[in-house]
């Protein structure tokens, strides 16, 4: 489990499914002090949240069941990143991919290298197909020549 690999890190979970919620309570017994699981909407919950995150990992969302309200989602997620935070998605299918790629691209996300990439072949079926990996990307690149921000 990545809790136990980065021992300073925290993780929130949230799903609509309870059956969902309760197996990773059970996961994270051990680590009560370092993880929440909770049953609900992500997003207004994250709003309610005054945190940043360094990583985000959304599973499996059903984008094409409710696209405007995953749009909403992954915007409200990219405003909850770091300056240099990074966003993974996993989609079922490559038309969801493309969704979730153009809506990450306009909310200023910059696609890894790599990314998408498919953890089974394409010819198959399944959950977690198309992997995307995105970073936050903030061009820092003005203060290196001479620019302070005063005006």
């Amino acid at each position: 489990m990545l809790l136990e690999a980065f021992y300073r890190a925290s993780l929130l979970a949230c799903d609509l499914n309870d059956e969902a919620i309760e197996l990773t309570n059970r996961a994270l017994t051990n680590l009560t002090n370092r993880a929440t699981a909770n049953v609900g909407n992500a997003s207004e919950l994250l709003l309610t949240l005054n945190v940043q995150f360094d990583l985000i990992v959304v599973r499996h969302a059903n984008v094409d069941r409710l696209p405007q309200g995953w749009a909403r989602a992954f915007a409200v997620a990219a405003s909850r990143l770091t300056d240099a935070g990074y966003l993974v998605a996993t989609t079922y299918t490559l038309t969801e991919a493309i969704f979730v790629s153009s809506v990450l691209e306009r909310l200023g996300l910059q696609m890894l290298e790599g990314s998408p990439y498919s953890s089974i072949p394409v010819a198959m079926s399944g959950a977690d197909r198309y992997i995307l990996a995105y970073q936050k990307y903030i061009d820092l690149s003005y203060l290196s020549k001479g620019h302070t921000g005063d005006a």
